[in-house]
């Protein structure tokens, strides 16, 4: 029964420090893929350090890696792209802000008309008006 104790104890901690920890990581992340990572494995692990930051609900810092992530991949974009940008609009919209909900929605009609979700932008940024 200790025993079970102690890895509960560990796993809560180990949670917790990814959880309350994620700024570090993600910091670390972004730094180390810079200086040691070239494309295309430097755009997935962009992709994914914002999945995490989104995960954890650390909308600031993700907004900051998906405004990086835009600049960076913008001439052409990657197959993530599209998802990047969806993931932001969701993130002004949890931060109570339509006016670059907006403009991230209609940014992705602009960059993405064929897309498969394409109506449902359309239907979002209709609601958002």
């Amino acid at each position: 029964m200790r025993g079970l104790v102690i890895i509960a104890a560990l796993i809560i901690f180990i949670g917790g420090y990814f959880i309350l920890g994620s700024d570090k990581i993600s910091n670390y992340i972004e730094q180390y893929s810079i200086d040691k990572i070239k494309d295309p494995d430097l755009e997935k692990i962009t992709y994914y350090n914002i999945k995490y930051m989104d995960l954890t609900g650390k909308y600031d810092r993700a907004i900051e890696l998906i405004d990086k992530f835009r600049l960076r991949y913008d001439g052409s974009p990657p197959e993530e792209m599209a998802d990047v940008m969806i993931m932001q609009a969701d993130m002004y919209e949890a931060k109570l802000n339509p006016g670059k909900t907006r403009e991230i929605l209609s940014d992705y009609m602009e960059k993405f008309p064929g897309a498969k979700n394409i109506n449902d932008v359309r239907t979002r940024l209709l609601e958002l008006k």
